[in-house]
């Protein structure tokens, strides 16, 4: 079989011995559109106790492989530099009651944590956290909160009896999100969600290598090459390219290639080449390079064996190491 399955196989083998709402109607767009929306820069509405601030920069989202969601905002009230991290346990449109999606805020002056958690009633609802809507192409998302912030109680000490509980709401419309973790390959494959995965790229003669695997599922695994040359930041790689080839086995063990002969399935399909960053570290007094590659893709594939079944893998983007 070809040089790409050989490499995702030998990957395999490896990881498996390791592992026994405010907007401006002035405001610029970019040419980003899902559902009809246009995405903007980004904008928050903090009112925290009263004091209401708005943030335009340094606020993102933070998506961890097993996908809850957390926003962090730092410089709340201003020179106190308060921090509030809104939480979710499950990265989705919805509602999200706060007792069961414990947010956090820390008070810098008096050294004092807070929660949506209740600890003396636990069941009770402090407020909703809730996301109206996101935007998977421009990896952007939006909603609004209002929670109330319990003080955390610190065992074996009393708590100051002048710090109460506050409630803090506001909105965040266009905030962008990203993987928490160092490396990952993430994506929508054939309607499903691909994310929880070990990744890593490998490098061949003339080729980077792209490998994945669900952590879960050693048989659902996602690999993708393209030209060493290629990889450079901004460089738009189409699938029909030379050295370029993609293979995904689904959980069930059930095989997709990329054809490079189907000139419909490869129209619109493109590895995008973020950024490269190389760097040289010193192991055993011997300089060896490290490279990290960060980007997007989209692709379709078809079965192996039922060259009639196509899957779409789409919102993909990689951020791998050498």
């Amino acid at each position: 079989m070809r040089r790409i399955i050989k490499t995702s196989i030998a990957f395999v083998a490896l990881v498996s011995v390791g592992m026994t709402v405010v907007s401006c109607n002035n405001e610029s767009v970019d040419p980003l559109l899902e559902d009809g929306k246009e995405v903007g820069k980004a904008l928050v509405y903090t009112n925290t106790d009263g004091t209401e601030q708005i943030f335009r920069e340094n606020v993102v989202a933070k998506i961890s492989a097993n996908g809850e969601m957390d926003i962090p905002i730092n410089g709340i009230k201003g020179e106190k530099n308060d921090v509030l991290n809104l939480h979710t346990r499950i990265f989705q449109e919805g509602n999200f009651p706060g007792n069961a999606n414990k947010s956090t805020y820390f008070d810098r002056e008096n050294n004092q944590y807070f929660s949506t958690v209740d600890p003396d009633r636990p069941t009770y609802i402090t407020g909703f956290m809730k996301v109206e809507f996101i935007n998977r192409k421009a990896r952007v998302v939006s909603g609004s909160y209002d929670l109330r912030m319990i003080p955390v109680k610190v065992e074996g000490e009393d708590t100051d009896p002048s710090i109460r509980s506050f409630q803090v709401k506001g909105t965040f419309e266009n905030v962008p999100y990203e993987r928490a973790e160092a490396t990952y390959v993430d994506a929508e494959i054939d309607g499903a969600t691909y994310r929880n995965t070990v990744a890593q790229l490998a490098k061949t003669e003339t080729t980077y290598v792209v490998n994945s695997m669900e952590k879960n599922n050693e048989e659902q695994r996602l690999t993708f090459s393209f030209p060493i040359e290629k990889a450079v930041a901004g460089q738009v790689i189409k699938m029909d390219e030379d050295g370029v080839d993609a293979f995904y086995s689904s959980g069930f063990g059930i095989k997709y290639i990329l054809d490079k002969e189907d000139e419909e399935l490869l129209s619109k399909t493109y590895i995008k080449i973020e950024s490269v960053d190389t760097i040289v570290e010193q192991v055993n007094g011997t300089p060896v390079e490290k490279v990290t590659i960060k980007g997007q893709f989209y692709m379709k594939l078809k079965g192996e064996a039922e060259s009639k079944r196509i899957i779409e893998v789409k919102y993909g983007v990689f951020k791998v190491t050498q």
